[in-house]
């Protein structure tokens, strides 16, 4: 979680908020175990909560592959 914000903790703290992003785009460089683990993480909770849009948390940078990219974007669909 980029500058310790964590996307799951602040849903929590503000249950009407809307979000958007707060997916670490270093964990998307580091593979798909540390990509399920993330998703597992956040995705059951947001889900059942609603109003958040899934992403990056900023641009994806170079070091993350595209097969880690598509891995993230096959798993972000099992929620859809």
């Amino acid at each position: 979680m980029a500058s310790d914000c964590d996307v799951v903790e602040i849903a929590e703290k503000y249950p009407d908020l809307r979000i958007r992003g707060g997916f670490d785009k270093r964990i998307l460089a580091q593979g798909k175990d540390a990509i399920d683990r993330e998703v597992d993480r956040i995705m059951p909770v947001m889900k059942k909560r609603g109003g958040y849009i899934p992403t990056c948390d900023h641009g994806v940078p170079a070091e993350v592959s595209f097969e880690n990219y598509m891995h993230f974007k096959k798993r972000m669909l099992e929620f859809s």
